[in-house]
């Protein structure tokens, strides 16, 4: 964890204090798509880190700790692949800005759809014998398995 959290820090340093100004085109492309996934991850753990050790009461699947700590570092990190010197504010703000909604959308996924399995006001109850908590379904199995013995 913490090795990774490191790699993160250690990257985007070197992404950011790079004397060339520009990543060629095949390595940007990389580090837009591949190494995005790395820092969030990186990231999350060193957000990990510092919540555990400074508030020791905040849960890790947080909110603002999983957007924040993950959205950041991608957003940083995309920004720094594309940076050339057309409208850099921009490309920082929207970079920034595209990495923490991605984050903040990748901690509420979209509810499964309603045609794979029925609302929960239409589902019937499991049927229990009173003697057991094995379904009716599941006892019927039982059956069949007694008589083929």
């Amino acid at each position: 964890m913490v090795g990774l959290a490191l790699v993160t820090l250690l990257s985007l340093l070197w992404m950011a204090l790079r004397r060339k100004p520009r990543f060629g085109r095949k390595t940007s492309a990389v580090l837009r798509s591949l190494y995005s996934t790395l820092l969030g991850l990186g990231g999350w753990f060193a957000g990990v880190l510092v919540v555990t050790t400074t508030l020791p009461s905040t849960p890790l699947d947080d909110e603002w700790l999983a957007t924040l700590s993950i959205g950041l570092p991608v957003g940083l990190g995309i920004y720094f692949a594309w940076v050339s010197g057309r409208s850099r504010l921009a490309g920082f703000l929207f970079a920034t800005a595209g990495g923490l909604v991605g984050a903040w959308l990748g901690f509420h996924p979209a509810s499964t759809s309603s045609r794979s399995s029925p609302p929960s006001s239409e589902r019937r109850p499991a049927q229990t014998s009173p003697s057991s908590s094995v379904t009716s379904r599941g006892l019927g199995r039982l059956r069949v398995l007694r008589r083929a013995e």
